[in-house]
C-alpha cells in the first residue's frame, strides 16, 4: 500500500497528518501510526449564525486562502479552488460557517484537467476530539465512498460503491449530506445513494467543509467547489 499525507484543516485549529489511502486497484484505505507534525493555521469565522450559502463570488468570506505544503487554495472566478502540486496528497478544508447539530450540507464539486483521486464533502467536523467524515466521489471510476477521520487516522467506513448518479470526468457533481438524529443520508446529484445509521450526534455543534486528493502517480490536480450550503434543519 502506498502512503501519502492527509491534512485536515479545522476551522480555527490546525492541520493534522492522518493516514494512508491506496488509489490503485481496490481503492481501500487503512489506518497507520500518525505523525506528530501539527501546522497551525488561523481561520476567520463568519459572524452570522444562520444558514451559510456561498457562491464563492466574494473572496473575503473566510475560506482558507494561500499556499501550504504543496497545495494552493483560493477563491477565483466564482469557485473555491484547491491546486495540488504533489502526488498522493489529500486536503480537507473546513468552511467559515457557524456550527450546527442537525443540518443539511451540500456542494458542487468538479475537477479541471486530469481528474484526481477523490473529491467531496467534509462533514460532522468536531474540533475536540478531532473527528470528521468525508463523503466523496471518484469520477474516474464513477464511485462514491465515506471515510471517517478519528484519532489521527483515516478509515474507509463505506467502501467505494459504483453508482450511475456519479457523473464522470470534469462534470460537476452535487454532493449532499443530511443529518437527522442518529441517521445521515448521502446523496449525489439529487439521488440518495447511501446512509450512515446509528451515528451518535456530537456533544457540541459541528462544522463542514470540502476535501480532495491526488493519486500517488499524479503530479498535479485542480479541484473546484461551488454553491456550498450548510444549514440547520429541525428534527
Amino acid at each position: 500500500m502506498t502512503q501519502f499525507r492527509a491534512l485536515l484543516l479545522m476551522s480555527s485549529v490546525c492541520l493534522i497528518v492522518l493516514g494512508v489511502f491506496d488509489p490503485s486497484g481496490s481503492h481501500q484505505a487503512a489506518a497507520v501510526e500518525p505523525s506528530d507534525t501539527l501546522l497551525y493555521v488561523p481561520i476567520a469565522a463568519s459572524g452570522y449564525c444562520g444558514a451559510f450559502y456561498d457562491t464563492f463570488d466574494d473572496p473575503d468570506v473566510g475560506w482558507f486562502s494561500g499556499t501550504m505544503d504543496g497545495v494552493q487554495a483560493k477563491v477565483t472566478a466564482g469557485e473555491y479552488r484547491l491546486t495540488f502540486t504533489q502526488s498522493g496528497l489529500v486536503w480537507f478544508v473546513a468552511g467559515p460557517m457557524c456550527a450546527h447539530r442537525t443540518y443539511r450540507v451540500a456542494v458542487d464539486a468538479r475537477w479541471v484537467g486530469t481528474p484526481g483521486n477523490f473529491i467531496g464533502l467534509l462533514f460532522e467536523i468536531e474540533e475536540n476530539p478531532a473527528r470528521a467524515y468525508l463523503f466523496a466521489v471518484n469520477t474516474d471510476e464513477r464511485m462514491w465512498l465515506v471515510f471517517e477521520v478519528r484519532n489521527n487516522s483515516l478509515n474507509s467506513i463505506i467502501p467505494p460503491t459504483g453508482n450511475d448518479a456519479v457523473l464522470p470526468g470534469q462534470a460537476f457533481n452535487r454532493l449532499a449530506v443530511e443529518r437527522l438524529g442518529d441517521g445521515i443520508t448521502l446523496s449525489v446529484n439529487g439521488v440518495a445513494v447511501g446512509q450512515l445509521t446509528g451515528v451518535t450526534p456530537a456533544a457540541t455543534p459541528v462544522l463542514a467543509g470540502v476535501g480532495a486528493a491526488t493519486y500517488t502517480t499524479q503530479q498535479a490536480a485542480d479541484a473546484r467547489f461551488d454553491n456550498f450550503l450548510f444549514e440547520s434543519i429541525r428534527e
